[in-house]
């Protein structure tokens, strides 16, 4: 849906989720007892943070190059008011989330944050959820950390497939159709028969093939393109192939 709404294409590069204990391993908790891997329904595992002041999880986490974006999901369980979470790359805090705007909202997805002055490096992520009462107790999971490259969605022919994805970028080909299955799409395929090259076939082409008659290979005047039966000749039966092009177009 973001990707939709935003006009963009998203390639997912490195998704951390929490489907078995071992997933949890990777992370480190600086209080004993605070952090813990969790199943339940309707999901298939996350990382819970369980406060009464507060608690970090760290994990290392190696960035793509070609990186520029994180998300993660969370889902404030239960919150006193004054409940934080913050995300830290390293030192850097990246983002924050108060728990009176998310208590008992469900599964939330954090805005896509710019990753792109990590890109190549290897960094230490960590989660924090604490609260300035010492007094109060909340819960948080997460899960589905996704490191991804968001892309601007271009689609210069305007048939609704972007050009990364398109056989045919440059001339609409809706259905993707590709003949010869050369990985070309169709409509993007040479016009056999258009000399002039400007995707028909009509007499100008036939202005360009008319003096090419009798020449072959090595000789002035000889357009490898009008030599249609490939004997490095051009003749009447490369005419008679031409002119079949031109009456079935």
């Amino acid at each position: 849906d973001f990707a939709i709404n935003a006009g963009v294409k998203i390639k997912i590069l490195t998704a951390k989720t929490f489907d078995s204990v071992e997933d949890s391993l990777a992370f480190t908790v600086d209080k004993a007892g605070h952090a813990f891997w969790v199943t339940g329904e309707n999901m298939f595992g996350a990382l819970k943070l369980r406060l009464n002041s507060d608690v970090a999880v760290t994990t290392a986490i190696d960035i793509p190059e070609n990186a520029n974006s994180m998300r993660f999901s969370f889902d404030f369980l239960s919150s006193d008011d004054g409940g934080v979470l913050e995300v830290f790359v390293e030192d850097l805090r990246i983002f924050v989330a108060y728990s009176e705007d998310y208590t008992a909202k469900g599964w939330q997805n954090s805005e896509w944050i710019d990753f792109s002055p990590f890109a190549g490096l290897t960094v230490n992520l960590s989660f924090r959820l604490s609260n300035p009462d010492d007094a109060k107790d909340g819960t948080i999971l997460l899960d589905d950390i996704l490191i991804a490259q968001i892309m601007p969605s271009i689609d210069t022919d305007g048939d609704n497939i972007i050009d990364d994805e398109d056989n045919c970028p440059t001339t609409a080909n809706p259905d993707q159709a590709d003949s010869d299955e050369d990985g070309i799409g169709d409509a993007c395929e040479a016009v056999l028969g258009d000399l002039d090259g400007d995707n028909d076939i009509d007499t100008d082409d036939y202005q360009i093939f008319r003096p090419t008659l009798g020449k072959c290979s090595g000789d002035t005047g000889f357009i490898g393109e009008a030599d249609y039966d490939g004997d490095d000749c051009v003749t009447y039966a490369d005419y008679r192939i031409w002119y079949g092009y031109y009456r079935n177009q």
